[in-house]
Formats: structure tokens, C-alpha cells, sequence
């Protein structure tokens, strides 16, 4: 299967996905773009940030239900709000599954020219998105070799954030001038 029709088809299947009741059919309908990535490219299921990543938002879906308006605890478990939790991060799998795919399957020239009108947005995008990571990932590396222990490197987040807040603006703002410069408009 061409990568074009693997990506409009997993695409197809997603958004059905999305639009079924949750239950069995929405479930299948996430396993078809799990197995359409799969046959195209398996290393685009690989979960995107690896397990660190997906530990906090499925401890937080695990324990979420916990905490509702009949009490607080295990005795008040609720499985229905777990199972409505579960399937929205299976959606968030799945979503970041085809990102991944779509990144690692087309060039920004090929997304460019795929739609003339939303194309260059969109590999624009993708282009911020990788100097964005690379910069926060230099700045944590920074941060983290400055302040060796946890709870010191906890206790002084606020200035993690706001160096990673001004290096993002640094870099809109060379990517405008850059665009300026040339003449792009979009």
C-alpha cells in the first residue's frame, strides 16, 4: 500500500473513531489505524516520548476515578469513568501513532506540496515543532546539569520555564524575520 493511501485510510478510520460511541466499534476502529500504520511503518507506533511519557497521563486516568461525587477512595472506585479515561489516552495513542507516521513518512517538501493552501503551514509547523524540541531538550540538559539533585531542580522549575518560554519566542521571532525576509506570506 502507498504511503498516500495508508495515511488517508488511517485517517478515514481515526475520525470514525472518533465520531462512534465509545464502546466496541470505536475500539476497532483504533485497532484498523493501529494495523494500517503497522503494515506501513511498525516503528510509528512506538509511543511517541517513550513510557515516561505515558506514566503520568495513566496514573492520572487510573486514579481519577478515585475522586467523585460519591466520596473519595477505593470504595467509590468508578469503573466507567477508568474505561471512559482509558479510551480517550487509546485516542491520544493512536493520534500521536499517525503523527509519528506522517513525520517519519513524508518530507516537509511533500507536505508543502501536497496542498499548496494548508501545506506550507503545516511543514512550517513540523519545522518549529523540531527546533522547539531540540531547543527545550538543550535547555533541560542545561537546567539539569546546574542543579544536580530532584527536589532542588524541582524547588527552581519557574526558571526552567521561563528560559524555555524566552527561547521559544527567540525562535518565532528568527523564523518570522527569516520569513520576512523572503517574502513569504502565509
Amino acid at each position: 500500500m502507498k504511503k498516500g493511501t495508508c495515511i488517508k485510510l488511517a485517517l478515514l478510520f481515526f475520525v470514525a473513531s472518533l465520531l462512534l460511541p465509545q464502546g466496541g466499534w470505536q475500539l476497532g476502529a483504533d485497532l484498523c489505524v493501529v494495523l494500517i500504520l503497522a503494515s506501513r511503518d511498525w516503528r510509528a507506533l512506538v509511543p511517541a516520548g517513550g513510557w515516561r511519557f505515558w506514566a503520568f497521563p495513566l496514573a492520572f486516568v487510573a486514579l481519577m476515578p478515585c475522586f467523585n461525587p460519591a466520596g473519595v477512595g477505593l470504595a467509590h472506585y468508578d469503573i466507567g469513568e477508568l474505561r471512559g479515561g482509558l479510551f480517550i489516552l487509546g485516542h491520544a495513542y493512536v493520534f500521536a501513532s499517525l503523527a509519528a507516521f506522517g513525520t517519519r513518512s513524508f518530507s516537509i517538501r511533500e507536505i508543502a506540496a501536497a496542498s499548496p493552501a494548508v501545506g506550507l503551514r503545516v511543514a512550517l509547523a513540523l519545522c518549529a515543532a523540531r527546533l522547539l524540541r531540540r531547543m527545550i531538550d538543550d535547555t533541560w540538559l542545561h537546567y539539569r546539569l546546574t542543579r544536580p539533585g530532584f527536589f532542588a531542580a524541582a524547588r527552581e522549575m519557574d526558571i526552567f520555564i521561563g528560559a524555555a518560554i524566552r527561547n521559544a519566542a527567540a525562535t518565532a521571532e528568527n523564523m518570522a524575520a527569516l520569513l520576512h525576509l523572503r517574502s513569504v506570506e502565509i
